[in-house]
This record gives C-alpha cells, structure tokens and sequence, in this order.
C-alpha cells in the first residue's frame, strides 16, 4: 500500500480539518488582540445591590472639601455613554476590570470623606436560586465515537435559558461528520 492509497481514505476529512484549522487560527488572533473598548451602546448602569434598593442616600459632608477625580480628558477613554462624556459636572472617580467569573460579583465604591478618596471594592454574589439567562456556546471536536475505528468531527450548539445555583438548563444539538446528530435539552454543572 503506497502513501497516496492511504491518503485517500482520509480525503473526506479534509473540509473538517480546514474548519477546524481555521477555527483554532481565529481562536488564536483574537486572543492577541487587544480588547476593545465598549461601545456606549454597549454600557448599562450598575444595578444596586437588593440592600441598597429601599435605603435612601443621605448627605455626607466632605473633611477635605473636594473629592479626587481624575482630569476630565480621560472620559472619552472610557466606556462611558456620550452624555456623561460631555458634561462638565460628571467626573470619574474611578474605573476597574472586574474578571469574568461564573458567579454574579458585587462591586461597592466607598469613598473616604478625610481624603476625597474613593476606593472600589469587588465581591463574590454568590448565584441565584433561580434566574432566566441568554447564553450559549458552540464547539467543534475531532475524536472517534464508541466502537469506531474512523475518526469522526462533530459540531456542538447549546443555549442555556435557566439557572438554579450552579445548574444551567437549556437546549442543545449536535451534528456529526458520519451524518449522525443529537437533539434535545439538558443541565450543565459550572464551577
């Protein structure tokens, strides 16, 4: 058996190997990209936290007489909608990168009346008993199935609908190379 007779049996997965490649090269630019700035259409107000929601604020009186900002310019910078930008009153005390995490976070910013200072506290908010969530996630594997010698690319779709703590409910699909698929709804486990 010469090399091209053993090269013509693989010649089938020749379209999922070019997906697959192509896949993994975008995976890969993206990921050495910088991140882009959001858009404005892009940025929401921070919910307040469910303690907070029926609390009124009161007036606290400054020691220093002025609260630390930083300089005007640097809000076009930042994620921030067009009419905060461009009003003279609106100033930015502070700005963080909260990382992604599974769990709902809480940020908190406290500022300290001695020094104008405001600092910018993040927290763990644990996750909901119950919650409607919008998410979902597609993938492309390349193994072999139970009791097969051929290897095998399947594609995945899954979109998940509810959350109850850890535990993600929603649909999903998945189609084989062998013409085979899958259909149907389910749970997942994050950590």
């Amino acid at each position: 058996m010469n090399l091209q007779e053993n090269l013509k049996g693989y010649g089938q997965y020749l379209p999922w190997l070019l997906v697959a490649t192509l896949s993994l090269a975008l995976t890969l630019k993206s990921c050495s990209l910088p991140q882009p700035v959001p858009t404005p259409a892009m940025v929401t107000e921070a919910l307040p936290v469910p303690v907070l929601k029926k609390e009124a604020k009161i007036e606290t009186a400054i020691a220093s007489g002025t609260v630390k900002t930083y300089k005007p310019s640097i809000k076009a910078s930042l994620p921030l909608p067009a009419e905060v930008i461009v009003n003279p009153d609106k100033q930015v005390t502070s700005s963080n990168i909260v990382q992604p995490k599974e769990t709902r976070q809480i940020v908190s910013q406290v500022i300290d009346t001695g020094t104008g200072e405001t600092t910018t506290y993040v927290s763990d908010g644990g996750t909901p008993w119950f919650a409607f969530e919008n998410r979902g996630s597609v993938s492309l594997d390349y193994g072999f199935k139970r009791q097969e010698t051929t290897p095998t690319a399947r594609f995945n779709y899954r979109h998940d609908l509810v959350q109850i703590k850890q535990i993600h409910l929603g649909v999903s699909a998945s189609a084989y190379s062998d013409g085979d698929y899958f259909v149907g709804i389910g749970g997942a486990y994050r950590w």
